[in-house]
């Protein structure tokens, strides 16, 4: 039977924020669904009209979710079941605009969209443009470290590292955001929001190695 030993290395890389990831979140409702359709689109239209003004193009506002759900009564005596009634539709339009770091501009984005009438839900995130990178910086270290304490538990048994036998990226490496957490509810912004640094972007790698002991 072949000798083999099985490594799991983890490392990560780590660099400072160039990306704001704004998402606009739309929920319109009504008894009607053409009424709904119409406010979804009102919605939008209100938020386009208020970022393009910034310096944005209208393909530059992604949209990253749509979705019509039917929403219904439920009666007490069979929740569920038989003897619903369509009470009226609920559209969610999820949108996506990103731009290079700059907390003025954000300030003038997020400003503009709880005065434009959309009722935007607005989420703001901090990342890098070339995320890639940064994972494979990640992913270089996390085989290093790998291959580092599968030498040391080869020489410690008083054996020798063979060849590669299976290599995989673990599941759920490679998430990337700063783990700044930035409100946006009560606008306008003050001062010491223009001036806050969010925190690293971090991207951790894991990959499973397995090799022949010799």
């Amino acid at each position: 039977m072949e000798k083999t030993i099985t490594i799991i290395g983890t490392d990560q890389e780590s660099a400072m924020p160039d990306t704001i990831e704004l998402g606009i979140g739309l929920v319109s409702r009504s008894a009607d669904y053409s009424l709904t359709i119409e406010e979804s689109e009102g919605r939008f239209e209100r938020v386009i009209a208020a970022v393009i003004p910034l310096g944005f193009e209208r393909a530059q506002i992604k949209t990253t979710h749509f979705a019509i759900d039917t929403e219904y009564d439920q009666p007490t005596a069979n929740p569920g079941r038989a003897g619903q009634r369509i009470s009226g539709f609920r559209c969610v339009h999820n949108l996506k605009v990103s731009f290079a770091m700059s907390m003025q501009l954000l300030a003038q984005i997020v400003t503009a969209l709880t005065q434009c009438g959309a009722a935007p839900e607005i989420t703001i995130h901090f990342t890098v443009k070339n995320i890639e990178a940064l994972r494979y910086k990640a992913l270089a270290k996390a085989t290093a470290a790998a291959y580092q304490n599968a030498s040391v538990l080869a020489k410690a048994s008083r054996t020798m590292l063979g060849e590669i036998l299976h290599i995989e990226n673990q599941p759920g490496s490679g998430a990337a955001n700063s783990s700044t957490v930035f409100g946006a509810t009560a606008m306008p912004f003050s001062r010491a929001a223009l001036n806050i640094q969010p925190d690293d972007v971090v991207v951790q790698e894991s990959v499973r190695i397995t090799w022949a002991l010799r």
